[in-house]
């Protein structure tokens, strides 16, 4: 019993390492840090069933719309994410700060790849890569953004099968 036990720590122990929650990787830091009031602040709103993929942004400070590049999205596999970024009026921001994270709330877990913006392609566009969803089920990736000395997130609900 007492071999068994000692067993599964070791096992434990050697696996830490290979979990994204606990590997640090300096390329992957996001342009605006998110924040632990800000991850504690999002609800498990897994009954939440708004799926467009256009939508203000929580406190309506910013036009935000999302499509992945790759139809359809694919699991187990890394691929990128265009995000547009507007004004309530529909003008382009394109000065923005805009940190990314995803949650499966459900299963109370992140992605195991840490997403960023990697480009500012100008009109109001930005280029997300390093995005992996690993498993069927409600997806979400959530968006802090900071322009125009404003700060908001938004949150899209992706469903794959």
């Amino acid at each position: 019993m007492c071999l068994k036990r000692l067993f599964v720590i070791a096992f434990v122990l050697l696996m830490v390492p290979y979990v994204p929650a606990f590997a640090e990787d300096a390329s992957t830091t996001v342009e605006t840090p998110v924040t632990a009031v800000e991850k504690s602040q999002q609800a498990d709103d897994s009954v939440d069933s708004d799926r467009t993929m256009t939508r203000m942004s929580g406190s309506d400070r910013f036009r935000v719309s999302m499509r992945s590049n790759v139809d359809p999205v694919p699991l187990s596999h890394i691929h990128s994410w265009t995000l547009h970024l507007e004004t309530p009026e529909g003008d382009a921001i394109d000065d923005a700060q805009i940190g990314v994270y995803g949650d499966m709330p459900a299963h109370r877990h992140g992605l195991p790849s840490k997403p960023r913006v990697t480009e500012n392609r100008g009109g109001g566009d930005y280029l997300i890569e390093g995005v992996k969803f690993t498993m069927p089920g409600r997806w979400q990736l959530i968006l802090i953004i900071t322009a125009d000395g404003k700060r908001d997130k938004a949150k899209f609900n992706i469903d794959l099968p």
